[in-house]
């Protein structure tokens, strides 16, 4: 009986999307496109298929991990070597951590088109990180 139940509601589902005109597509649009990126270019496939041997290993692991220590070395990156990252933090971490993020929000910010954001939107994004409090 459960099974049996279990199937119509299953074949039910396809009904009920066709009645309410929803559509389950492949391919969503999950942000607004790009200038001068074609929808080709948002498969990796694309990109595979420019490569002459898309196998190849491009770094070693020492290669990645030398790389991965500049980045934490930089001051003007807020990043932290997770191996290393304490299993336990106190609040006074908590807060010089949470300090740093602040001093580090004094520069501008900018959209993912590199477009400068204005100073209204921009207290609206801090806002919302409630680091005041």
């Amino acid at each position: 009986m459960m099974v049996w139940r279990s199937n119509m509601l299953l074949a039910l589902v396809p009904i009920f999307l066709l009645l309410t005109n929803c559509a389950v597509t492949k391919d969503r649009l999950v942000s607004p496109p790009l200038k001068g990126v074609s929808p080709q270019m948002e498969n990796c496939r694309y990109w595979i298929n420019k490569v002459t041997a898309p196998q190849r290993v491009l770094l070693t692991p020492q290669e990645i991990d030398f790389r991965n220590r500049l980045l934490i070395e930089r001051k003007d990156l807020y990043m932290n070597d997770l191996h290393n990252f304490p299993d336990f933090l106190s609040r006074e971490q908590i807060e010089e951590m949470l300090e740093v993020c602040k001093n580090t929000l004094q520069s501008s910010f900018y959209t993912h088109l590199n477009h400068p954001i204005d100073e209204q939107k921009r207290g609206e994004i801090l806002s919302c990180l409630n680091l005041d409090n």
